[in-house]
């Protein structure tokens, strides 16, 4: 596994864990990655610099059946930059995460000349780059050193790859044209999904909260005995359709706070709802029930006969094998109603 944690002696990929700098010509690294391996608590993850203002391009190929886990303190945790050339990063088969934590930057950046191109290509594996939640782009495409440039930026997935960038600034921006990712995978870009070409998927796929998952035109999706997992997301029509059962989905507790009021001494039953893929359990994960009630785990029916007043509340979770929800509900138990009885005359006779 890498563990790189010295910096390099030339202060200009000073702080990066695995840095390769050409002051004259190409910047070129490959990295073979087996088993699961880490980059972390340095200020870039890898930096590959073609320093040249006349030549040199830079590329970083990583490759394997392994997965990489980089990440920057102050800047990205993949960065590729040639000051005037070509930059190019290409992962193959590979699981990569990318990521940094200082308030300005970026999961990853690939930085070209002005007007050079800037190149990102997925073939098989996956890319999840995520940049600062104050600031930051999950992929940044540069071009030259000023808030613009005319180069090229592109994205290509191939070999059923998942690519997802998210980040406050947008999951993939440019300085330059927009992004038009092409090939046969998926693309989420800060939370819009789209799958290009005929993919099929070799695991598992979630869609979370505030995501979305299209086809674009021409594509399709083959669950592969895999599921798509909807965690709070959005499946286009279509796509939900053509994946029959394989689209599972987290629960959601649907039934809304406060609970109808109880009254001691008298049968109580209420049953909760919950949206998602059957069987749903449910447990109370916080605070207690009012005295005498009892949930059932698998019909979710909150019964029982109440022996004290007062107000109780508590968090239900209702869980399938995909996920998990809870929302706090409250119950109000009320003593029975005391109806005075006065002015009777009782006859003796």
């Amino acid at each position: 596994a890498l563990d790189f944690g010295n910096a390099p002696p030339n202060s200009l990929i000073s702080g990066a864990a695995i840095g390769v700098l050409n002051q004259s010509g190409n910047a070129e690294l490959t990295i073979q990655l087996e088993g699961d391996n880490t980059i972390e608590d340095v200020s870039t993850g890898i930096y590959v610099l073609a320093l040249s203002s006349s030549t040199g391009a830079a590329s970083l190929t990583i490759t394997g059946n392994g997965s990489l886990n980089a990440s920057g303190s102050r800047n990205s945790g993949i960065w590729v930059q040639s000051n005037n050339g070509d930059a190019t990063l290409t992962i193959q088969n590979a699981d990569v995460e990318a990521a940094v934590t200082s308030v300005a930057g970026h999961g990853v950046t690939v930085q070209a000349g002005s007007s050079s191109n800037a190149s990102l290509s997925v073939e098989g594996g996956s890319l999840t780059a995520t940049g600062n939640s104050n600031y930051g782009a999950g992929i940044q495409y540069t071009f030259g050193s000023s808030s613009s440039g005319s180069g090229t930026p592109s994205l290509t997935v191939n070999g059923n790859a998942i690519v997802k960038a998210s980040g406050r600034a947008g999951g993939i921006t440019s300085n330059s044209s927009p992004v038009t990712p092409s090939g046969t995978g998926i693309v989420l870009n800060n939370g819009t999904g789209t799958v290009y070409g005929n993919v099929t998927l070799q695991e598992n796929l979630e869609i979370g909260e505030d995501e979305s998952l299209t086809l674009s035109t021409g594509a399709s999706l083959d669950a592969n005995g895999n599921n798509v997992i909807v965690d709070g997301g959005t499946l286009d029509s279509t796509l939900a359709t053509s994946l029959g059962d394989n689209v599972k989905y987290t629960p959601t507790v649907t039934t809304a706070s406060p609970l109808s009021n109880g009254t001691v001494g008298t049968y109580y039953k209420q049953t909760l709802a919950a949206d998602g893929t059957m069987p749903v359990t449910w447990s109370v994960s916080n605070g207690t029930l009012p005295a005498g009630l009892s949930l059932n785990a698998s019909t979710g029916e909150i019964s029982g006969t109440p022996t004290a007043q007062g107000a109780n509340t508590f968090t239900v979770t209702a869980t399938n094998a995909y996920g998990s929800d809870s929302r706090q509900l409250a119950i109000t138990i009320t003593i029975p109603a005391t109806i005075p009885v006065t002015g009777v005359t009782l006859d003796k006779s």
